[in-house]
C-alpha cells in the first residue's frame, strides 16, 4: 500500500459507475478528480464554460479508503473509467481495487476472481495527465436567488415529457406546487433561456435503477442573473466501513453505521442570450 498515493476498495461498483457516468463528458475531454477526507469529487467543464458539472461520492462507499496526502487531484478521461468500471460490474463476485499511481503514472483497476478455485486477476490501466484547478462556479453566484426542492424522478418525467414534445414551436410544462417539498420565490416572475441539451443533462440525465439509487432529491435555485444551479441529493447503499484515515484525521472516530448515504451531483447552467 505505501508504494500507492491511494488505494481504494469497493463493492458497490455498479453505484459508483452510474453516478459518475452521470458527469456527462465528450469523448477525448479531461475531467479532474480529486479526493479528501470526506470523498472522491469529480468536476468536468465544458469548453465553452457554459456548462459546469461536479459528482461528489463519499469515502463511506468505500470499504477501504486510503490515501497518503490530503488532498490527491488526478487528470483524466472519464468515459474511459466509466466504461472500465461498467465491464467489471458485469461479472463482480468480490472487491474492485483503485490504485494510483502505477509505475507509468496510470490509475490501476484490479479485480480478483476465483475461477475453477484458481484466482484470476483483471486489470484496467487508465491513462491519468496534469490538470490545474477549475473555478468555482459559486464564486459567480450573485443573491437573490429564487429556489424549488423535489423529487429526482419528477424533473426527469418533466424533461422526457419535453424531449418527446420538442418538434412544436411552443410548448411548457408546469410543475404544481403541491409536488414541491419546499420553495422560495424572490420574484414574482422571471424568465431565463438555456441550452436545452444542458438541461436535459443537468434536470433529467438521471437514469438510476432502484437497486443503485434509493432516493434521489433535487434543489433547484436561479440567482438573479439567471445562473442556474441543480444539485441532486442521492442515496446510495453504504459499504461495511473499514477505511483508513488522511494522516490529519482522527483515527480513534468511530465508523459510520448508516445503512444509506448522501452523495450528490451538483450542475451549473449559464442562461443565453435572447
Amino acid at each position: 500500500m505505501e508504494d500507492y498515493t491511494l488505494m481504494l476498495r469497493t463493492s458497490n461498483v455498479k453505484a459508483l459507475a452510474a453516478v459518475l457516468d452521470a458527469v456527462k463528458t465528450s469523448p477525448r475531454q479531461t475531467s479532474i478528480l480529486s479526493l479528501t477526507e470526506e470523498g472522491l469529487t469529480v468536476r468536468c467543464e465544458e469548453t465553452a464554460k457554459t456548462l459546469h458539472s461536479t459528482a461528489f461520492v463519499s469515502a463511506d462507499i468505500f470499504g477501504t479508503y486510503h490515501t497518503s496526502e490530503d488532498r490527491v487531484t488526478i487528470g483524466l478521461e472519464l468515459h474511459n473509467l466509466v466504461d472500465a468500471l461498467n465491464v467489471f460490474s458485469q461479472s463482480m463476485v468480490g472487491e474492485l481495487v483503485i490504485m494510483y499511481p502505477s509505475n507509468d503514472g496510470e490509475m490501476l483497476l484490479e479485480l480478483e476472481e476465483i475461477v475453477s478455485g484458481t484466482v484470476v486477476s483483471t486489470y484496467a490501466r487508465i491513462r491519468t495527465v496534469v490538470v490545474s484547478p477549475t473555478m468555482d462556479w459559486m464564486t459567480y453566484w450573485e443573491e437573490p436567488s429564487s429556489s424549488f426542492i423535489t423529487s429526482g424522478e419528477l424533473l426527469r418525467e418533466v424533461v422526457e415529457d419535453l424531449d418527446l414534445a420538442s418538434s412544436a414551436s411552443d410548448l411548457s410544462i408546469e410543475i404544481p406546487v403541491a409536488t414541491l417539498f419546499a420553495h422560495h420565490i424572490q420574484e414574482a416572475y422571471t424568465e431565463n433561456y438555456y441550452n436545452f441539451r444542458h438541461l436535459k443533462i443537468g434536470l433529467g440525465g438521471l437514469n438510476f435503477s432502484r437497486d443503485v439509487v434509493q432516493d434521489i432529491k433535487s434543489n433547484v435555485k436561479i440567482d438573479k442573473n439567471g445562473l442556474l444551479k441543480v444539485v441532486h441529493m442521492l442515496n446510495l447503499p453504504s459499504a461495511r466501513h473499514t477505511r483508513e484515515q488522511f494522516p490529519n484525521a482522527n483515527n480513534n472516530a468511530p465508523l459510520p453505521g448508516r445503512e444509506s448515504l448522501a452523495c450528490t451531483l451538483t450542475y451549473f447552467l449559464q442562461p443565453q442570450e435572447t
